[in-house]
This record gives structure tokens, C-alpha cells and sequence, in this order.
């Protein structure tokens, strides 16, 4: 099977919304402070994938 590498994949994700909801939840359930952590190593791992190039940023204008 071919896979045009060309194909985008388009995923919307507000990380900063999610750390903030996070951050607030997990002062009163600890558990939430797995979430937290997680969805800033995904931000981070967004940021290098955006600085090689593999990830871009839409401002959603379009």
C-alpha cells in the first residue's frame, strides 16, 4: 500500500486551555496532576516537532 507522505492531517488541540483546566482541577484532585504533566510533554513535543518543520501552526483563518 502507498502512503502519499504529502497527506495533512489536521488536529486542533488548545494544550495551553488544557494545562490551565488541569492545573485548577488538580489543586483539589491530585490525580489530575497526571493530566497536567502529560499535556505539557505533548506542548513540548508540539514546539519541536513545529521548529522541524513537521508540525505547523494555523491560526485558523482559513
Amino acid at each position: 500500500m502507498d502512503y502519499d507522505i504529502r497527506h495533512k492531517v489536521r488536529i486542533q488541540i488548545n494544550l495551553g486551555e488544557v494545562i490551565g483546566l488541569a492545573e485548577q482541577i488538580s489543586r483539589v484532585d491530585k490525580r489530575w496532576a497526571f493530566v497536567e504533566e502529560k499535556a505539557r510533554e505533548l506542548l513540548q513535543a508540539v514546539r519541536e516537532l513545529m521548529a522541524m518543520g513537521v508540525v505547523e501552526q494555523d491560526c485558523g483563518c482559513s
